[in-house]
């Protein structure tokens, strides 16, 4: 038998957001320090799928004292193989081919963790289970119709496959109406047996179709004040796989380390949070109209805007590059 933990999206952070009445990073280190915990004592392998960090750099103040915990904390824990995909959060820009600049390359090259790729399934056998997982880190053009970042892995024979995608999947696109997504429908003939995703903190679940499972309970850590991520109980899924048969179930959490939102969450950084919200939807609606992009729609981000507008007004990459790192690093000052 082969068992996984996937974990949801983390977004450690040295620092207390707006969002937060609690200790953030003594909360993320608890968190995941139950999550090793729980893989040590089940025998289980772990898979991120995406935005461990909030930034890819903890540049300044307490950021080297909390990750040295963090290293200290996954080092602990090197009996459990850890397995990642970067998120939009985990490098510069949103760019992953600045993974290398980012703390979490300190981490692999010290083999706390390792990154999952299309092409190169990792293969886990025990007795007569054999499963190989593969992952897709995010990329800008990802939820924009091309459905192979999610079915165009390296497929294995004879062998569960699991495939875990920093991208936005949902059961419900008319739900996210103003945002890039792909849905389950789309992809429910995926060679994939199991679908990991992360990305959008409330999640969908469990869910089961045409024999396949696609999995997103949720984040680990509430970072903002969203609906979202106050709705969401925190959990992980674990995952048993015996021969072909497959078992997922949700693992909450107990309550002393995942506290209720009501006591963690400050409600009146909901309401900014909705301001905020409101702020970038009517800017992005400027931009479309200064621009004059015809029927492009406005994104959900200024990272999603500037990608849309360099595209349609050939805009030299190497400026599209600088304006990327440059949103970073006020992303990087601003309080969430």
């Amino acid at each position: 038998m082969i068992k996984i933990i996937k974990v949801g999206d983390v977004h450690a952070r040295y620092d207390v957001p707006k969002s937060r009445l609690d200790s953030y990073p003594d909360t993320v280190l608890a968190k995941l320090e139950h999550v090793f915990a729980l893989a040590r004592n089940t025998e289980s392998y772990v898979v991120f799928v995406g935005d461990i960090g909030n930034s890819p750099s903890l540049h300044k103040g307490d950021g080297y004292i909390f990750f040295l915990r963090l290293m200290h904390l996954f080092k602990k824990y090197d009996d459990v193989k850890k397995f990642i995909v970067v998120g939009n959060h985990d490098v510069y820009g949103q760019n992953v081919e600045t993974f290398d600049k980012s703390y979490l390359k300190a981490f692999e090259v010290m083999g706390l963790i390792e990154r999952l790729r299309m092409d190169k399934p990792v293969i886990l056998e025990d007795d007569d289970t054999r499963v190989a997982i593969t992952g897709c880190d995010y990329f800008h053009q990802i939820d924009k119709g091309d459905l192979s970042y999610y079915t165009g892995f390296t497929k294995t024979n004879d062998a569960v496959m699991i495939h875990a995608v920093h991208g936005f999947l949902t059961d419900n696109k008319a739900k996210w109406d103003k945002i890039k997504t792909t849905s389950i429908d789309e992809i429910s003939d995926t060679p994939a047996h199991i679908t990991l995703t992360g990305h959008e903190h409330s999640g969908f679940g469990i869910v089961s179709k045409n024999n396949r499972y696609f999995v997103n309970i949720g984040s680990l850590l509430r970072v903002s004040a969203s609906v979202g991520d106050i709705g969401n109980e925190v959990s992980v899924a674990m995952i048993e796989i015996d021969g072909k048969d497959i078992d997922i179930r949700e693992h909450f959490l107990p309550a002393t380390i995942a506290k209720p939102a009501t006591m963690v969450i400050n409600r009146a950084a909901l309401e900014e949070e909705k301001e905020r919200a409101a702020l970038i939807e009517n800017l992005s609606n400027a931009s479309a109209a200064l621009f004059d992009v015809g029927d492009l729609e406005a994104g959900i981000t200024l990272i999603d805007d500037l990608i849309k507008y360099s595209e349609t007004l050939n805009i030299p990459k190497k400026v599209v590059d600088i304006m990327l790192e440059c949103i970073e690093e006020a992303e990087k000052e601003r309080e969430i």
